[in-house]
């Protein structure tokens, strides 16, 4: 049994497993295959690595957004849409992520009476894949 200190095996199990605070071959076990997943510098794959990163967190942020509603159009097109984008749409995206939701929401249901300014484009992109135009 994996006990670490009296706490239950699922309490903490991946930190324990690190110091080699489990009693027992189990937890030695656990802890080689820890140290095994670190990963060797790989120079040009972390660039890389680091837009996947940022992808997650834009779709993440798109769907997570405060209201459901916003939540809805922006997340869904999100994650359609964030996996085939480039670095510099990318970047837009994140920039329109921190717009406000009652002012993104009046940019994409309200065009007319909100301009969408420097996010003009990926508005635009974005009532097209809802049909909104």
């Amino acid at each position: 049994m994996l006990v670490a200190r009296g706490l239950t095996p699922i309490a903490g199990a991946f930190l324990f497993a690190l110091g080699g605070l489990y009693d027992g071959p189990e937890g030695a076990k656990v802890a080689a295959t820890i140290r095994a997943v670190k990963r060797p510098d790989q120079g040009w794959a972390l660039m890389t690595d680091d837009v996947e990163k940022r992808r997650r967190r834009a779709v993440f942020r798109a769907c997570h957004r405060g209201t459901s509603e916003m939540d809805w159009l922006v997340g869904r097109f999100a994650e359609a849409r964030l996996a085939e984008m480039s670095l510099e749409a990318l970047t837009a995206f994140e920039r329109l992520l921190l717009v406000p939701d009652p002012n993104l929401y009046d940019m994409i249901m309200h065009p007319e009476a909100a301009p969408a300014g420097e996010h003009q484009p990926l508005v635009v992109e974005l009532r097209a894949f809802h049909g909104l135009e």
